[in-house]
């Protein structure tokens, strides 16, 4: 048999897991680099001498690899799901695990939100300190308390949790049409490319009464939290939506157990679109903000849609460079065509490394990666905790480094900050830190995570059993 006949023998991916993997490692790397070390994105970059910015380079590429997030959890979801379907469970029981789970990290991202995140800036005055109570509190040795719009700020959970509603509503119709493969294919590639044209469009349908609903008194002001989800910083779904679809598209394709062959004819040219246009929207953001009094920008100005655009990227009107590819309140388009671009390259190399093997070396190859897969496993449980974590170990480093408590509004440099071999063992020490933490954890089947928490909070009603964890080693 051909090696490019050889895919996925188990129930599970092993590139997904792997992806989720590398990829909430990215997210600890560059979490306690930025927010441990630096304190914040611009300062990171004021600080950091520029033949060493290379290191900080997750922080340019963060809205793409935000929205790959959603795109590998859906594709791990549709794959499962088509797998349970295909077996004789209902539309209803194939559904039913996605939507709890969805719903259930929805208050999750709230208390996330109000206890652990990271500190960011105010989406409505940049000078104004987004904090957390539990980092926060630590790095400042007294309590601080969050502001309300801790509560509109939309992080990783809650864009897995809407990513998971969305797509449940669009397999539901899947399921129930039950269309040819390759004409359902097909529909959500054009589905997905017009849905990154649209999204400035239908963020902005939102974002207006969002930022009116916000600036107005209780109760009222309660409104702006449910439209969050739409019109919120960068995680918000019309942003997050085509990595949606393109989730689901390739999670169908996967069920069908294609060759390596098929797998690259199918993802090519959808690559290589997403590379083209990326290259053309940007090119486009490049004349919009370079030549801002050109009869043309005029013309879009004067005709309401360059109002769309510059209400997400200020450098657009500002002529600032910088502000228009790294200052957006929601995923712009470029970014979106480049998630995509990276997730139909990436993702089809993975699988050729990882699922498309033999039964016999799979087991292998899965054994090696077994560090890295424990993250994946348990992504979300790291997500939520690593920045109390870090957030310790830098508070120590900065006091013995002699920093005051800082300023976020006029952070000065320390001997942490300025000198790349610490700050860069200190990031390796945290990665390494968790690797050891996950190692023993699975021994008890992760018990207590909240992977852990969540499979049996929703056990009872559901009617498959869940696949994520271990099984509990018996007593």
């Amino acid at each position: 048999m051909k090696k490019g006949n050889l895919l996925l023998s188990g129930n599970r991916i092993v590139a997904v897991d792997f992806f989720r993997g590398l990829a909430i490692i990215g997210v600890v790397l560059t979490h306690c680099l930025i927010y441990g070390v630096f304190y914040s994105v611009g300062n990171a970059l004021a600080t950091v001498p520029p033949y060493l910015l290379a290191v900080l380079f997750p922080v340019v590429l963060i809205a793409p690899m935000a929205g790959l997030f959603a795109f590998i959890s859906v594709t791990a979801n549709t794959f499962t799901a088509l797998r349970r379907f295909s077996e004789g469970h209902s539309r209803k029981h194939v559904l039913q695990p996605l939507l709890l789970t969805s719903a259930a990290l929805i208050p999750v991202h709230f208390i996330f939100s109000l206890l652990f995140k990271n500190s960011s800036a105010s989406m409505f005055d940049p000078k104004l300190s987004l904090d957390t109570i539990i980092p926060a509190s630590i790095r400042q040795g007294q309590p601080v308390f969050p502001r309300f719009e801790n509560l509109l700020f939309m992080d990783a959970m809650a864009m897995i949790a809407m990513s998971g509603l969305a797509a449940a509503a669009i397999l539901a119709f899947i399921l129930k049409k039950k269309p040819p493969r390759d004409k359902t294919l097909r529909c959500l590639a054009y589905a997905g490319f017009i849905s990154i044209l649209l999204s400035p469009f239908v963020w902005y349908l939102f974002w207006v009464p969002f930022k009116y609903l916000y600036f107005t008194e209780f109760p009222l002001r309660l409104l702006s939290v449910p439209l969050s989800f739409f019109a919120a910083r960068m995680h918000c779904l019309p942003g997050i939506f085509p990595f949606v679809v393109f989730g689901i598209w390739f999670g169908i394709l996967l069920q069908s157990r294609p060759s390596y062959e098929e797998l690259k004819k199918k993802t090519t040219p959808i690559a290589a679109a997403s590379l083209i246009l990326f290259l053309i929207f940007s090119g486009l953001k490049l004349f919009l903000t370079i030549g801002n009094e050109t009869a043309f920008v005029l013309w879009l100005s004067r005709s309401g849609i360059l109002s769309v655009f510059s209400e997400n990227t200020p450098g657009i009107v500002t002529g600032n460079i910088g502000n228009a590819f790294l200052d957006y309140k929601a995923l712009p388009v470029e970014f979106q065509f480049f998630g995509i671009a990276l997730s139909f390259l990436g993702f089809p190399f993975l699988l050729k490394i990882f699922d498309y093997r033999s039964d016999e070396t799979k087991p292998l190859s899965v054994s090696r990666l077994k560090p890295v897969l424990r993250f994946g496993t348990l992504s979300l449980t790291v997500f939520v905790c690593e920045t109390p974590v870090h957030t310790v170990f830098a508070k120590i480093i900065h006091t013995l480094s002699g920093a005051p408590v800082p300023d976020m509004a006029d952070i000065q440099p320390d001997f942490f900050m300025t000198h790349p071999p610490v700050w860069i063992a200190y990031a390796v020490f945290m990665i390494l830190l968790w690797a050891v933490i996950l190692k023993f954890w699975e021994k008890p089947g992760y018990r207590f995570s909240l992977e852990w928490i969540l499979t049996k909070a929703m056990s009872p009603f559901r009617k498959i059993r869940s696949e994520k964890l271990p099984q509990e080693k018996s007593r």
